[in-house]
């Protein structure tokens, strides 16, 4: 059987080599891998992030990574923000969070009839903060589908599901494209699929980098997946030069023009994204650094987290990332 990697590099190997708005720059792959050869992995923030009995971990990231993504705000506007610790913070660790809180106030959430039965009065109002939630509709059907799914087929338990898997990520991509159709990251070009899966990818790794101590969530094969496609590691290729975008891609980022989900544009954006930090990682490793695609994308995204940017990441709204 094909891995989860190979299939999604197999399918976009066609985009990259017609690839009209975005290139890779192989003397900045090379530039950046030196930079990055000796930056060590950072910690998981369970804080931020809830760790429990594994049940509870593994229903935790199942929920998280159904409806997560988009938590940027539109041209002119402040993304939404929860407060945490007295502190006003937007973004995934504002989600993630406010997940966690939501659960602790409310184990009854921790039952998979619940939210599949949630309204959207009683969805929303695990979100309180500040400014527009992008996509609060969508999120509330996919957690509604999910979570019924998992009810009728899985028996409430996530932790059913994983054993299906038996500690492989590729049966376990397999199993969440094959029930559960919000998982499938799928584009179209020229009639072929182009795969992603950037939800279906980072659950099983979320799991294992929880650091709860579960048979089930140490996976033998998370070399497997690709880095996980999304809106900030193309921001940071671009600002380090490892990606360059024609004139027209450019300009409707730096105008927070939405870029169509599906579209050329957005496909091609998210395909030399995997390819160039899988090139990036192959550097790391012939300088002679073990690294796994995993650590680096967890380097790779906290940097972008931390950094401080002059020109705007691209928008796509979209529930997949």
């Amino acid at each position: 059987m094909q891995t989860t990697r190979a299939k999604i590099l197999e399918s976009i190997r066609p985009v990259i080599e017609s690839s009209k708005h975005v290139s890779v720059i192989p003397s900045e792959v090379e530039n950046t891998a030196k930079a990055l050869l000796n930056e060590p992995v950072p910690p998981w923030n369970n804080d931020l992030q809830l760790s429990g009995t594994p049940e509870e971990t593994a229903y935790y990231y199942f929920f998280l990574d159904s409806a997560q993504g988009c938590f940027w705000g539109p041209k002119g506007q402040t993304r939404w923000e929860y407060l945490i610790d007295g502190e006003w913070r937007g973004g995934y660790y504002a989600f993630s969070r406010a997940v966690k809180d939501a659960f602790k106030k409310n184990p009854r959430l921790l039952d998979a009839s619940s939210l599949a039965d949630i309204s959207k009065e009683d969805f929303a109002a695990l979100f309180p903060g500040r400014n527009k939630f992008l996509l609060m509709d969508e999120r509330h059907k996919i957690i509604r589908e999910n979570f019924g799914i998992l009810r009728d087929r899985f028996d409430g338990s996530v932790l059913n599901l994983l054993e299906q898997a038996g500690q492989d990520v590729d049966k376990l991509v397999t199993l969440l494209l094959e029930h559960f159709p919000t998982f499938r990251d799928v584009a179209e070009r020229h009639g072929k699929p182009v795969l992603f899966l950037k939800r279906a990818q980072i659950f099983p790794s979320d799991l294992y980098f929880s650091g709860v101590e579960h048979p089930l969530f140490k996976f033998k094969n998370l070399e497997n997946l690709t880095i996980f496609a999304d809106y900030k590691l193309p921001q940071l290729l671009e600002a380090l030069g490892v990606i360059v975008y024609d004139e027209e891609l450019a300009s409707d980022i730096i105008e927070e023009r939405l870029i169509p989900a599906g579209s050329l544009k957005e496909i091609e954006i998210r395909a030399n994204t995997i390819v160039a930090c899988e090139q990036i990682v192959a550097a790391m490793r012939s300088m002679g650094r073990a690294i796994t695609t995993r650590e680096f994308d967890w380097i790779f995204w906290v940097k972008a987290q931390a950094t401080v940017f002059t020109k705007p990441h691209h928008k796509t709204l979209t529930i997949f990332y």
